[in-house]
């Protein structure tokens, strides 16, 4: 009977200790975190998706707290899509954000997280910050999605996935991502050395005035794995204003504007969930009307388009590539259907349907 007992014990005792074993983890910079478990209580500041598609259902239930801002005010049309299925994200407590220096240490410590995911661009402005939260016994785990390069996806979608439990979703996440890659890479080696020039800037200040490009941060390494001869080569840094006078001398042959969802602004580059398409392309179409861009080349050829700018922040950027490689190499990713990608992301990993604006272009034509 004895024996009966003990067995009964230990069989009861093995998924316990299973689900409870530690959890070792490398992060994007090679970091080493150790958790006691998957955890269940994030704490983030940026790249709340990417989570929410590895954690699958259980995703939007693991937000303990987040950067309120980032998401409800820089991207309103996609909090009021998530608002409708999931109205809980209403209740999450917000913990600030280093870049308008309201991120909170104390806030973070009273939701007792089991862990807090920075992107890399904050965890290093945020030295002393970061040494109050490890002090108090919160492991910090860097993700780097916003340098956009394939080691960067591949570190921090293993990351998460260690982090959550979630290793074969995050795998075979990292393998949708890495196959779309490698089939751009494939295509463009038959495409020959002539880039076409491209200039590349967001649409949230309107025609009337330039606004940011990028040469080494999100859309910059995303245009150069696309194939583009970005004209903020050796202009800018990691991203930065251009001279009109320069934009207009170098000829871009395609031209491409981020959209998204400023309610402060007027004239921007509308996109995102439930914007009208057709509000976009007009938007687009008003670029062309700048003091010396009828002669451009994009111009002139129709070849004007835009991309909602989130694309750019986490694993769905394959889908911003593939449309981008497409708009420059029309002839060898006839068959490629970015959009429908992005549908398909959407409805498989995430809690809401990708309906609205996010690709639009060619305009002109």
């Amino acid at each position: 009977m004895l024996t009966r007992i003990l067995l009964l014990v230990a069989l009861l005792a093995a998924p316990l200790a299973a689900v409870a074993a530690p959890v070792e983890i490398e992060d994007a910079l090679g970091r080493t975190i150790r958790l006691e478990g998957p955890a269940n209580r994030l704490a983030m500041t940026n790249h709340y998706e990417d989570m929410f598609a590895v954690a699958g259902s259980s995703g939007i239930g693991k937000l303990a707290g987040f950067s309120k801002k980032r998401w409800f005010e820089w991207r309103n049309s996609k909090w009021q899509a998530y608002e409708k299925v999931a109205p809980s994200i209403t209740t999450i407590p917000d913990i600030g954000m280093i870049w308008d220096d309201s991120f909170s240490v104390e806030k973070v410590a009273s939701l007792n997280p089991d862990l807090i995911v920075l992107p890399k661009e904050e965890f290093l402005a945020m030295t002393t910050q970061v040494e109050q939260l490890e002090g108090l016994g919160i492991q910090v785990m860097v993700v780097d999605f916003m340098a956009q390069t394939p080691a960067g996806h591949r570190a921090s979608l293993l990351a998460l996935g260690q982090a959550l439990g979630e290793t074969a979703r995050a795998d075979e996440l990292l393998r949708l991502y890495e196959s779309s890659v490698a089939r751009i890479d494939e295509r463009l080696a038959k495409t020959g050395d002539d880039r076409p020039k491209m200039y590349f800037e967001i649409g949230n200040k309107g025609p009337k005035e330039y606004s940011l490009t990028w040469n080494t941060a999100l859309w910059g390494p995303i245009m150069r794995a696309a194939g583009a001869n970005n004209i903020a080569t050796g202009k800018v840094e990691a991203w930065g204003n251009l001279n009109p006078e320069y934009v207009i001398a170098s000829a871009p042959d395609v031209i491409f504007l981020a959209g998204s969802y400023w309610p402060q602004e007027s004239d921007q580059v509308r996109m995102g969930f439930g914007i009208d398409r057709t509000e976009t392309s007009r938007q687009i179409a008003g670029y062309a009307t700048r003091p010396g861009w009828a002669s451009l080349p994009a111009v002139k050829n129709g070849r004007m388009y835009a991309l909602y700018h989130e694309l750019a922040f986490g694993v769905f950027s394959f889908a911003a590539m593939e449309f981008i490689a497409k708009a420059l190499y029309p002839d060898f990713f006839a068959d490629v259907d970015p959009e429908g990608a992005l549908r398909d992301y959407y409805a498989k990993y995430l809690p809401v349907a990708a309906e609205g604006s996010f690709m639009v272009g060619p305009v002109g034509r």
